[in-house]
């Protein structure tokens, strides 16, 4: 049987498809792609992305709503800081924005969609080998 591959359970925009049922990667190793990146961003953007992952992410899909504003104010950070943190989280590859937040009519405000991209399927970026936290990292093409 030559029939093309179901598309049911995923979301394509711009490019991206996105599944909606769960990615085979625990929390833990998302987190630790974050803190062991070689290029890794600030302290107060690892806060930001760590409280987009937890608070923000229904771990049983890999998805969730969160806005500049919501993280800003979670946070305790400025606007700037938690937009460079989004910017550094979709440049490395760790997370796909799905569906982009948007202002109403009426002064409220729709929050982005995200996805936390599996970091064990990065195929164009380095692999982190050791443990971040002993200083015993080393990058691997």
């Amino acid at each position: 049987d030559r029939r093309a591959p179901s598309r049911a359970g995923q979301r394509r925009q711009r490019g991206v498809t996105a599944h909606t049922t769960r990615q085979p990667f625990s929390p833990t190793q998302w987190l630790n792609a974050v803190y062991c990146h070689p290029a890794r961003p600030s302290a107060l953007q690892r806060d930001v992305l760590t409280a987009l992952a937890v608070k923000f992410m229904d771990w049983g899909t890999g998805t969730g709503y969160a806005s500049v504003e919501m993280l800003s104010e979670f946070c305790g950070a400025g606007r700037s800081t938690v937009q460079r943190a989004l910017r550094w989280g979709l440049k490395a590859s760790l997370l796909i924005r799905t569906k982009r937040g948007h202002r109403l009519w009426n002064g409220g405000a729709v929050a982005s969609e995200w996805l936390l991209a599996d970091p064990t399927q990065q195929v164009n970026h380095l692999s982190v080998v050791g443990d971040c936290t002993t200083g015993q990292v080393s990058a691997v093409a």
